[in-house]
């Protein structure tokens, strides 16, 4: 009979899956494996926790849901499946711990707007891809309980929703104390973005920051000292 943290780990695999994210097309199937470890882990956190029941008729033998007995399957008892849509609390932020990941904006907001390069933490015109891939980069450890300030990228490479959520749960799996997600421009090019941006701040249980109104270029803040969290 499958012991119950079988039946935790198989319906995390599931929910995982069936958020439809295609790791094994990743060019690196490293990182692959560990966006997918990543989101299970926070899904059986969240099992842990209370926020998720595995729901009546799951089996681990074919990760089936469905409703009543079958010969030769094992299913869990009928509870009921609750997703707690609390507002997490306010975890205090320091700037001067922090860590600032992502493109030209985490320059000006962490690193006093300098160009950077590949191995930095922040690079003027680093795409949300490239941001993924250089916080895969950095050694296991480097994330735990740390504050993480980062400016994801789309702004360089466009709104990849999925990479997004791939950097925040990559930083979840990595133990991140909380996650900031920097705002983006309040113009009408990138209408719709901030509420995305907080969409996924709700789903993920991260923090998304202000929209704010850019200089002449339309993309950079023109005070950066004037934002929440400036260093």
């Amino acid at each position: 009979m499958p012991n119950p943290q079988q039946f935790k780990d198989q319906y995390a695999a599931k929910i995982v899956e069936d958020f439809g994210n295609d790791f094994g097309s990743m060019k690196s199937s490293r990182l692959g494996d560990a966006l997918k470890g990543a989101q299970e882990n926070i899904v059986k956190k969240r099992i842990d926790n209370g926020e998720i029941s595995i729901p009546a008729g799951f089996s681990p033998d074919d990760n089936s849901s469905s409703g009543g007995d079958q010969p030769g399957k094992v299913t869990v008892p009928a509870v009921v499946s609750t997703i707690k849509t609390e507002t997490p609390e306010p975890i205090a932020f320091d700037p001067s711990t922090a860590l600032y990941y992502g493109d030209s904006i985490a320059t000006g907001l962490g690193h006093r707007g300098a160009r950077g390069d590949n191995t930095t933490d922040a690079q003027w015109g680093r795409g949300a891809a490239a941001v993924l891939a250089l916080m895969n980069s950095r050694p296991e450890g480097t994330f735990k309980d740390k504050d993480i300030v980062l400016s994801t990228g789309i702004l360089n490479s466009g709104a990849d929703w999925d990479t997004v959520r791939s950097q925040v749960n990559f930083l979840q799996g990595r133990g991140a104390r909380s996650i900031r997600l920097v705002g983006l421009p309040n113009t009408e090019r990138y209408s719709g973005w901030n509420e995305k941006l907080q969409d996924i701040a709700n789903e993920t249980g991260s923090i998304a920051l202000p929209s704010y109104n850019p200089g002449s270029d339309g993309v950079h803040m023109t005070d950066y000292s004037l934002y929440p969290v400036y260093k």
